[in-house]
């Protein structure tokens, strides 16, 4: 998957860039399991996150906020510290059980604006 969203990244391959996106939300149900959260530490994961939140396709950012979704419910779930950093040491995301709750909040509130701005207007 890496290599998919590097490749169409570096304008290689077009077309392979969202199916990213299609493959993770495939997979969402063996990747989305309590005890299965090793991809959550992954930078890449958090950074084909990113990308996919402000694709001009309507399609890849949809699936990219139902990652986004998914993800934020099981750290709910689940008493865990996180703290992603990319290759250079910059921090990506930062998840703590002592502070979940406001996260929470945070994070639902960014939800609810972007599926706001993203709903056809009249």
């Amino acid at each position: 998957m890496k290599q998919i969203f590097e490749s169409q990244a570096a304008g290689s391959i077009p077309g392979t860039f969202n199916q990213t996106y299609a493959i993770l939300c495939g997979l969402a149900d063996f990747f989305y399991t309590c005890g299965n959260e090793s991809l959550f530490h992954k930078a890449e994961f958090w950074e084909i996150i990113q990308k996919g939140l402000v694709l001009e396709e309507p399609l890849s950012r949809k699936r990219a906020m139902y990652l986004l979704k998914r993800t934020l419910d099981l750290l709910d779930k689940q008493p865990c510290d996180l703290l992603v950093q990319n290759d250079k040491g910059l921090q990506i995301f930062c998840w703590s059980r002592n502070k979940k709750d406001s996260r929470m909040r945070v994070w639902q509130d960014y939800v609810l604006l972007m599926e706001t701005l993203e709903e056809k207007q009249v």
